[in-house]
């Protein structure tokens, strides 16, 4: 169906062929990591949910979900003071990406990765320390 909604872009310059071919690839390589992606996205701790946990369970006294915010607070105290600053920004603070951008003063692109890199920081060293998966 991408085909013959694309077809249109053949312009003739070269074989059909060749189109044909550079057009494949390229869906096929756009699939490959899209999916990739996908699978890391869902093999990785979720930072939300590190942070649901720990906004939904602070009075409560169910030990398991304690346990998970003193081990979230130990690895926050161990990150970088600007990557636990931004995720606390985001997550507990609820700022968006445009107020971010104008506390760090930097593009949309660039507070992304620098919450991105924060956030495979945390649950890396989280994952690593604890070895276990969030619920």
């Amino acid at each position: 169906m991408k085909l013959f909604d694309k077809i249109k872009t053949f312009k003739g310059t070269s074989k059909f062929s060749t189109w044909l071919y550079s057009f494949t690839y390229n869906h096929c390589v756009n699939y490959y990591h899209r999916n990739k992606f996908r699978k890391y996205e869902k093999s990785t701790l979720n930072i939300e949910q590190i942070f649901d946990d720990t906004s939904k369970y602070v009075h409560d006294e169910d030990t398991h979900k304690t346990l998970k915010i003193k081990r979230l607070n130990i690895v926050l105290g161990l990150i970088s003071s600007d990557d636990k600053e931004i995720l606390i920004s985001k997550y507990q603070d609820f700022k968006s990406i445009k107020d971010l951008m104008k506390l760090y003063n930097v593009g949309e692109s660039a507070i992304k990765m620098r919450l991105k890199r924060a956030k495979e920081k945390l649950l890396g060293m989280y994952s690593v320390m604890y070895s276990e998966s969030v619920e």
